[in-house]
């Protein structure tokens, strides 16, 4: 007999088709005032059935941000993610959505770099800067604005440590006179 299993405040319930759900003691969930079930396929309760396995995919495709954030779990990484994409939007009105790679300089030098365009036009309304960057720079300017950002917001060393050393780095960046415009930056 088919059946979906649902959990509704620890308890479980069986969907048979066409009919009400109920517990296994006969319960219906209908009885129960106020919850919000979650369904879930029954073979998903299986503890005997076989696991299929994909290809494995190399964690830097997975999460091409753990380098550019190290030490953070995956639901961080994707809350982070989200961060970078909309800093991106932010400052190039024409951006679209984007696979993202890591471009590691060293241990602690680290950034994300887009991939759908060679050019960005970039327009940041507090510093005045308008002007088309590749995607390198693009990359290197959303991944300091978003540890600029996240240095202000978390009061971490860590992470201002690698605002700081990106942020050298991009002193001497071939493109760091756009870099310098678009973000405000000082510095020898």
């Amino acid at each position: 007999m088919a059946a979906d299993i649902i959990g509704a405040d620890d308890a479980g319930f069986f969907i048979h088709s066409g009919q009400c759900a109920s517990h296994p003691d006969g319960e219906h969930l209908s009885r129960r005032a106020g919850c919000s079930p979650l369904f879930y396929p029954e073979s998903i309760m299986q503890q005997n059935e076989t696991v299929t396995t994909t290809p494995s995919i190399p964690a830097s495709e997975l999460f091409p941000f753990a380098d550019v954030f190290p030490r953070t779990s995956p639901l961080e990484l994707m809350l982070l993610e989200h961060t970078v994409i909309k800093a991106a939007a932010t400052l190039c009105e024409d951006y679209r959505s984007d696979q993202w790679r890591c471009r590691k300089i060293s241990d602690k030098i680290a950034y994300a770099v887009p991939t759908r365009s060679d050019t960005y036009t970039v327009n940041v309304d507090t510093t005045h800067f308008e002007g088309e960057v590749s995607a390198d720079t693009f990359g290197l300017i959303v991944t300091l604005t978003v540890l600029g950002y996240l240095t202000a917001l978390m009061k971490q060393d860590e992470v201002a440590e690698r605002f700081c050393d990106l942020r050298e780095y991009a002193l001497q960046h071939p493109q760091t006179q756009s870099i310098r415009a678009a973000l405000g930056l000082k510095g020898a």
